[in-house]
């Protein structure tokens, strides 16, 4: 973890959100340079456009040769909402496909400051609605939609899950998460720091992408504050100990049990926040994405079961401390 940090802050500094954001982005999308993974063989990539209500929606579709079963996951990438792409993200898109042997169908969404909330959160829900209306338009046969989200794509499907629950679909079999972000409204004032991930940095992205700062309040935005989680997918989420964002996903957690949703919880010990660039040089790192990758296409073939699950938590340590 220690390299991996000196090689991600050598590209993206610390301070990087004090710069302009386009010279941001410029430095936010030379990660694959730096981390570079190539695409696992046996996948069948394009890219496609889906109506949306704002002009069309830029999406990437990974197909597996022999998927496993009927079944599609739909993916949003980690950036603080502002700074990535397609490109930036490729490759984990591509190996949730390979791994899980699901088709992946990964959302370019708008990005803030110049398309703040609700536009990504739009953006995601058109896709989604097209994947259930419309499947073959993406290659794939009718089936299950799983929601996968990384940090703030973390944040989008569980806001799309809401989304569902409350506008009478479509129906979200399960959801799958990596270090979300659940509440922006506890970074107004300040907050923890973290590597590669300070308070600094949540501040500046959380202002771009809320611009009325009564956003930061809405069940969309911060749902750990003003949300009811009853009726949700189950879920599972990847978390890690030195993490600002780890108490996201510990309190989401709790909630969704509160609310008797299946979820199971893994805070993965000695990790940062949204540790997938480090997968290869990191083992750690590469097994948490593996156990992550494999319970989200358990949960996606489990959701034609009419069994009853109990609520489940496990964690990879016991609770932390901050």
């Amino acid at each position: 973890m220690t390299e991996f940090i000196e090689m991600f802050t050598s590209r993206v500094p610390d301070d990087m959100f004090t710069l302009p954001i386009e010279e941001q982005r410029r430095l936010y999308r030379s990660l694959p340079d730096v981390f570079v993974y190539p695409r696992p063989p046996g996948l069948r990539v394009r890219d496609a456009v889906v109506p949306g209500p704002d002009g069309d929606v830029p999406v990437r579709i990974y197909l597996p040769d022999r998927p496993v079963a009927a079944g599609v996951l739909c993916y949003a990438r980690g950036d603080g909402f502002c700074l990535g792409d397609l490109e930036t993200h490729d490759t984990v898109a591509a190996e949730l496909a390979d791994r899980t042997g699901h088709p992946v169908v990964s959302v370019d969404v708008r990005s803030a400051p110049e398309h703040p909330f609700p536009a990504a959160v739009h953006d995601v829900r058109a896709v989604v609605e097209a994947l259930a209306d419309r499947p073959e338009r993406f290659g794939v046969e009718p089936g299950p939609i799983g929601l996968v989200g990384d940090s703030s794509g973390g944040n989008l499907m569980v806001a799309n899950c809401l989304l569902a629950r409350d506008r009478g679909g479509p129906r979200i079999a399960c959801h799958g998460l990596v270090s979300p972000v659940l509440d922006f409204a506890r970074w107004q004032d300040d907050g923890p720091d973290a590597p590669i991930l300070s308070s600094g940095e949540m501040r500046f992205y959380a202002s771009c992408y809320a611009r009325d700062p009564q956003d930061l309040l809405d069940p969309l935005v911060s749902p750990l504050r003003t949300a009811r989680f009853d009726g949700l997918p189950p879920a599972t989420i990847l978390a890690t100990q030195l993490d600002s964002l780890r108490q996201d996903s510990v309190d989401y957690a709790q909630r969704l049990i509160e609310a008797g949703v299946r979820v199971e919880l893994r805070v993965e010990p000695g990790l940062v926040h949204a540790p997938l660039r480090a997968r290869s040089m990191c083992p750690a790192a590469a097994r948490a994405w593996t156990d992550f990758c494999a319970s989200v296409g358990r949960l996606l073939r489990q959701a034609g079961s009419a069994a009853a699950h109990p609520p489940l938590v496990t964690q990879a340590t016991d609770s932390p401390t901050q």
